[in-house]
């Protein structure tokens, strides 16, 4: 593969990944905004856990843009892409479509750092990232899917307001965890890949 391609492939994930950061932030600003509860850990704890949630497919393409080869690139690169491509999906108001563009730049990506490698080669690095991406799956299950219809209220001094989207900080400590375990397959890998170099 040529420098030339291999630049392009990390520069595009770079991209990407940087685009869908920040949507994926100005989607926990959103939310942080949107958010009437009272200030308490609980909250504070839930829109961390909300925000890292959303930005863990494009921490994982900021990684792997970063891996020089390009079929562990590549690979993480595919991987990441689904979720992130997911994730611009998961808001029924429709505010979550600004991540859709970083989603098709980090698939963009991915042709360009494979389009000279054999499929033998990517399997090592799609099947970590597919490990990662299920892990990354069972977090946004532990902030969304645990406790989903349990309403909890909260109460002023005039008005008490009902919510079963609030997120316990059992919930968001759950995520939060989990979400660090599938990124940090991809910050393992990058680390062993740039010790090859």
């Amino acid at each position: 593969m040529t420098n030339t391609s291999r630049t392009r492939g990390q520069l595009a994930g770079t991209v990407g990944g940087l685009i869908g950061l920040a949507g994926a932030v100005v989607l926990g600003l959103i939310r942080l905004w949107n958010d009437d509860s009272p200030l308490s850990t609980e909250m504070v704890l839930g829109n961390i856990a909300f925000t890292l949630s959303f930005c863990a497919p494009y921490v994982m393409a900021l990684l792997a843009a970063n891996i020089r080869d390009p079929a562990y690139r590549g690979g993480f690169l595919a991987t990441s892409g689904i979720p992130a491509l997911l994730s611009g999906f998961t808001a029924l108001s429709g505010v979550s479509l600004i991540l859709l563009p970083a989603a098709m730049i980090i698939f963009a990506s991915t042709v360009m750092s494979l389009s000279n490698v054999s499929f033998r080669r990517i399997i090592p690095s799609f099947s970590l990232g597919v490990l990662a991406i299920i892990i990354l799956g069972l977090g946004f299950y532990a902030l969304f899917g645990i406790e989903a219809n349990v309403e909890r209220c909260y109460s002023t001094a005039t008005t008490t307001t009902c919510s079963s989207d609030a997120i316990t900080s059992r919930e968001a400590l759950m995520s939060m965890g989990i979400t660090m375990v599938g990124i940090s397959i991809i910050g393992a890998t990058y680390l062993v890949q740039k010790r090859k170099q």
